[in-house]
């Protein structure tokens, strides 16, 4: 067996579990003396094998299964750089439903800034702020801006916009029907930012329901396509994420097989993008047993 296909093998296996509950690695970081199972009254430890750590009973690098009390518990370690990413479709259509949403009024080619709630690492660099764009691609920051193109693009391209999150990346006209908006969910360190395109139309033809979550911690980018009918309708669109352009006209970018500007249908779908350098693991802290 190569070495290349053991590793890709390796990796699949190990993206099967976060969906499955079962432990997760990915990539450089990898928690090395965990177990699955404590008693609430083990002493504390130092974890070992990543880089930052995080979860209930986790202070700095130590893990107390006193303090995280009798249950079940995610740990998560991550060196808080999403820099690479490995694109995953075996996880659940799951869209999270509106919680308080705040309403963006987009007109067509239009773009609005909006407040992330938290940090979240795109790329290798930090944003606390991102652009929802009218034509179902967010952006990055403050710049560059979504409005240079009225149609997709395929990956990858230097040419603007970059630093982008394209969900359904076509000509959509929200101001002709439909709603867009945007909500914050879960409690730090693991909060989502949650972005919906619901029922928006694209040029009258049909119209497109998707939803992104940006996780907070671990820089997960999901989208939850609920209807997105492009190649029934004789459309091409993009869905993928690109980098930032990083010196002599070159980006980086990630795109679902089969959706760079092309023909695509998608209904009740699921996708994400993991950083490389992210482990999740499941730990239980058992209750001692009666006397």
């Amino acid at each position: 067996m190569s070495r290349f296909f053991k590793a890709g093998l390796i990796f699949y296996l190990s993206i099967l579990g976060i969906f499955s509950g079962c432990p997760i690695v990915f990539g450089q970081c990898n928690f090395t003396n965990l177990n699955s199972n404590y008693c609430e009254d083990e002493p504390g430890f130092a974890l070992t094998g990543g880089v930052n750590y995080f979860g209930a009973g986790v202070t700095g690098n130590t893990f107390d299964p006193s303090v995280a009390g009798i249950g079940t518990h995610q740990l998560v370690t991550t060196s808080g750089l999403a820099t690479s990413y490995s694109i995953v479709t075996s996880g659940s259509f799951n869209p999270e439903p509106p919680s308080s949403p705040t309403a963006v009024v987009l007109g067509d080619n239009d773009e609005q800034l909006i407040n992330i709630g938290f940090s979240f690492n795109f790329f290798g660099n930090d944003y606390t702020q991102l652009r929802i764009g009218s034509n179902g691609i967010l952006g990055m920051g403050v710049a560059p801006p979504l409005t240079s193109v009225n149609d997709n693009q395929a990956f990858s391209n230097v040419t603007n916009p970059n630093n982008i999150i394209a969900l359904a990346w076509d000509d959509l006209t929200p101001n002709v029907s439909g709603t867009v908006h945007y909500f914050v969910v879960g409690s730090a360190p693991f909060r989502k930012l949650v972005i919906d395109y619901i029922s928006v139309d694209r040029t009258t033809a049909f119209d497109v329901t998707v939803q992104a979550q940006l996780h907070e911690t671990t820089n997960v980018i999901e989208i939850h396509t609920s209807n997105a009918l492009f190649a029934s309708n004789g459309q091409t669109a993009s869905q993928g994420i690109e980098s930032h352009d990083l010196g002599s006209g070159v980006t980086s970018s990630y795109v679902v097989p089969g959706r760079n500007d092309a023909l695509w249908d998608a209904t009740s779908d699921f996708v994400s993008f993991v950083p490389t350098c992210l482990d999740i693991q499941t730990v239980t802290v058992n209750a001692l047993p009666s006397a």
